[in-house]
């Protein structure tokens, strides 16, 4: 297995964010505020995986990890690469977005700034601990719900 390029995909159009608001600073403060109003986006690895692809999915743990295992369709993302223009063109606007690390501690990070700059996006909850117990997948097992789904491996 080898990484997912997301720079393969086709170039998308940036999310349009309409808080009433001129100045930029103030957009993306109004469009933090409204996310967070709202409460965090997670979603559970029963919930989606009898629909991944309906979903855009980011997978953020690194190339080797990923490599050993992740979730079928996910794209492999340095998370460094994630703000820049030439990453975000790549995310759609049109179906949500889950976001996948080992523990959902950095995904929930990356999904509050997605959201904020008005992508749908979710938090895999637990991560990939959520989808199996493997060691060589996950880094390390934390006792998450591990439901052991089928992920794609070498």
């Amino acid at each position: 297995t080898t990484v997912n390029d997301i720079t393969a995909q086709p170039e998308q159009d940036y999310p349009v964010l309409d808080t009433g608001e001129e100045d930029a600073e103030e957009i993306l403060k109004a469009a933090a505020d409204a996310y967070y109003d709202g409460g965090l986006k997670h979603i559970s690895a029963s919930s989606v995986w009898p629909n991944l692809d309906d979903y855009f999915i980011i997978d953020l743990r690194s190339a080797t990890y990923y490599n050993a295992g992740h979730i079928p369709g996910a794209f492999q993302v340095n998370m460094a690469d994630l703000g820049y223009d030439e990453m975000l063109k790549y995310l759609p606007t049109d179906k949500p977005i889950l976001v996948n690390c080992y523990t959902a501690h950095t995904s929930n990070h990356v999904v509050s700034i997605l959201n904020a700059l008005g992508y749908d996006a979710y938090n895999f909850l637990y991560g990939i601990n959520a989808v199996t117990s493997n060691t060589d997948i996950c880094k390390a097992n934390y006792s998450a719900p591990a439901t052991n789904f089928p992920v794609v491996t070498p």
